[in-house]
């Protein structure tokens, strides 16, 4: 059985060749931007489970890591994770992430209870076996899973 998954790796490619969704996509990274507002509004009320000491894998993170940014900015330690690392390779260059690898939310590459938390922000939608992947999710927390969709 073959599944569709998204062409994220066509549109982060894009957003780096494509000198009008590069000069976008470099906007992602800003801070003072609309959009960054609107990221960081819905990523705040995390701020309660992330500390020095946590733990946490970002899911479906493709734009530079941003999600994983915000984690490391609040003190927090995150691996970024996408289908493509397309951007996310560029992101850890930059010093905006530390730690990314290129994974199928369907078949995470990681221990049982490797993170404290796994954040899967906006992403779930773009899942072809949404359970499977939240399954997968599952596995790879310690205490929880954190799931943010529009």
């Amino acid at each position: 059985m073959h599944f569709k998954y998204d062409k994220s790796d066509q549109e982060w490619e894009k957003a780096i060749t494509n000198p009008e969704s590069k000069l976008h996509s470099e906007t992602w990274m800003d801070d003072g931007t609309l959009d960054k507002w609107r990221h960081e509004r819905m990523l705040k009320k995390i701020k309660f489970y992330i500390d020095k000491n946590s733990t946490w894998l970002t899911v479906g993170d493709g734009r530079y890591g941003t999600d994983a940014h915000f984690i490391i900015k609040n003190g927090g330690n995150a691996h970024a994770t996408d289908i493509s690392d397309t951007l996310l390779k560029i992101g850890n260059e930059r010093g905006y992430i530390n730690a990314y690898s290129s994974q199928n939310a369907e078949n995470l590459k990681f221990e049982d209870n490797s993170f404290d938390y796994v954040l899967i922000k906006e992403a779930f939608h773009h899942f072809p076996r949404p359970w499977i992947a939240l399954h997968e999710a599952f596995r790879v927390a310690r205490k929880a899973v954190i799931l943010i969709e529009p």
